[in-house]
This record gives structure tokens, sequence and C-alpha cells, in this order.
């Protein structure tokens, strides 16, 4: 007969599958006791999901509430207990603000979203701009939660429009729902811009709204997302000529150590980044790289000569280096 220690031998290599054939009531009380390996307890929670025994509700409730039990069995029994309105309370209490476990603050405003705290709709929307997958990812699910309760018309009412992450909740929603979203390449903010290009699809569309007039900012943007659907180098340099060809001027920055730089480093930029240096590095041809077969060649070759040209030490000193070796 498997055993939870059979099928979690090790951290990270948990049968799941196998879990889920145990008996509900044994995975909740393995999890609930903080005696066992962390690791095998969180499995143990992700395993009883949708047939938490009701007996054992409170048991596992406490386990979330202990801030010195492990975060990561704390976030996955968060999960399992999202539907239960008896902690909401404890979820919205001042004191949650004080939670310093890796990833609990985050599954705490997730676990508000699922349970339809619309107070946490500002907090889940920056969250959800986060630059870390990891977190983004819990921020939008706490706020499709809202939304699926809600509706989006209330929760963008809640959020507004006045911080960049509103604009970046609301142009997602636009995007979900079918709406045009290609006028956002022209928001203030470059995160929000960034955004709104990832999610074109549509090259006619981008080609219209570059004879629409927008800053030239927003331009370089369409030229951008364009040149991610149609990978048309010609295409991009046409309207990167048009736009007169602006770049990011750097002081004391020669065009060689520009344009390697450019190359290694502007194609995976940050959001934030100017698309400037994006565009650039689309309109512009990488620097030659060295032949690294041939650096070794005259490197080997220089070290060799080093070598040869080399002193010979003293029968003396290889006398005393002897006697020294002995000595150690």
């Amino acid at each position: 007969m498997r055993t939870i220690e059979t099928l979690v031998p090790g951290a990270a290599r948990a049968d799941t599958a196998g879990l889920r054939k145990l008996d509900a009531d044994e995975l909740a009380r393995y999890v609930a006791d903080s005696a066992h390996p962390w690791w095998r307890r969180r499995a143990c929670a992700v395993a009883l999901a949708g047939r938490v025994p009701e007996r054992r509700v409170a048991d596992l409730a406490a386990r979330v509430r202990d801030p010195g039990d492990v975060g990561e069995v704390r976030i996955a029994l968060l999960d399992l207990l999202a539907g239960r309105a008896e902690l909401l309370p404890w979820l919205q209490h001042e004191d949650r603000r004080h939670e310093r476990s890796f990833g609990v603050p985050e599954a705490i405003l997730k676990a508000r979203g699922s349970l339809g705290d619309r107070s946490a709709a500002g907090e889940l929307a920056t969250l959800a701009a986060s630059p870390w997958p990891r977190s983004r990812v819990v921020g939008e699910a706490g706020l499709d939660a809202l939304v699926a309760r809600y509706g989006v018309e209330a929760v963008v009412r809640d959020i507004g429009v006045a911080r960049p992450e509103d604009r970046a909740f609301r142009v997602r929603m636009q995007h979900r729902a079918g709406q045009d979203v290609t006028h956002t390449l022209a928001d203030p903010d470059r995160e929000v811009a960034y955004l709104a290009q990832s999610l074109l699809t549509d090259p006619k569309r981008l080609r219209c709204y570059l004879d629409e007039a927008p800053p030239t900012e927003a331009k370089l943007w369409a030229a951008y997302a364009l040149h991610r659907l149609t990978d048309d180098a010609a295409e991009t340099r046409a309207i990167y000529d048009r736009l007169g060809r602006p770049r990011v001027e750097v002081a004391g920055l020669d065009g060689e150590l520009r344009s390697a730089i450019l190359h290694e480093y502007a194609r995976g930029c940050e959001r934030q980044s100017d698309p400037r240096w994006r565009v650039e590095a689309l309109c512009t041809e990488p620097p030659v790289r060295p032949d690294e077969e041939t650096q070794l060649r005259r490197a080997t070759a220089a070290l060799a000569t080093a070598a040869s040209h080399r002193s010979p030490r003293s029968p003396a000193a290889r006398t005393t280096d002897r006697a020294a070796a002995r000595t150690t």
C-alpha cells in the first residue's frame, strides 16, 4: 500500500495523482500536523483540492493563521480554503499587512479577491502589474475572481485609472472583451504602452494607426509591435527612417560600443525601457562578432611565447623551492 511518505519521497517529487487517491481525512490530518516535513504537507494540501473534510477546516485554518508555519504550506492552504467566508475577517485585518513570509502577503490578497472583497482591487492591480511573473499571476487571479463575481465595469470603477497599473488592468479587460487597444500605445507610462503592444495582433490596424499622427513614441511602439507580427525588417526600417531615426543620445558613448551594447541588451530590456532603444536595435546591423577560434589560437600562442621568454630559474632558487616544499 502506498503511503504519503512513498508518494512524496523528496522535495519537488510529489506524485499528486497518487495522493489524490488517498483518504482526504488522512491528508488533512497530515497537513495540519506541523511536525511533518513542510514539502510533504504542501503536496498533501494541493491533493486535497475540492475535497476538504468539513471537520478538518478549523485545523487547516489554524495553520493558515499561524505566522510561524512555513509560508509555502500557508499559501497552499489559502488556495485550498479560498471559498471559506469565515476567513475573510482575518484576511482583512490590519495585522495582515505585517506578514513577512515569502509569497504569503500576495496569497492573502488573492484570497480576498476570491472571497469577493472589492477593497482589495487596487492592491491586486498593483500586484498584477508586477515585473515578477509569480506575483503577476497571483494578482491577475485575484482580479479575475472579482470580475467573475461583480463584472468588469464594477471592478474598473473600484480601481480607477489614475495609476499606470490601474490603466494596465483596463487595457487587459478591454483586450479580453475584443476591443481595440491600439490607442493605448500613447499612454504616458511605458509599461502600459508595452503591455498594449504585446496584445496587438492586427498589422493592418497598426499601419492605419501610424497614419493617425500619434506621438512619436506611440509610433515607435506601433513599429515595434508591427515588426513582432510581421518580422519585416524592411518595413520597420522604412518607418524608422520616416520618423527621423530617433534614438537615445548618450554622451561619450562611441558608435562601436553603442552598437555592441544595443544588440546585446535592447531586445531583452525591461518593459519600462525607452522604445527608441528597441526600434534602433531592429533597424541597425549588429557588430561583427570576433572569431572566437582565431582569438583563442592567438591567445594560446601569446601565452606560449611569454612562457618561452621567462628567465630560467637558478639552481639555488630551485633548491630553495624544494626545501620549502619539504618544510610544507
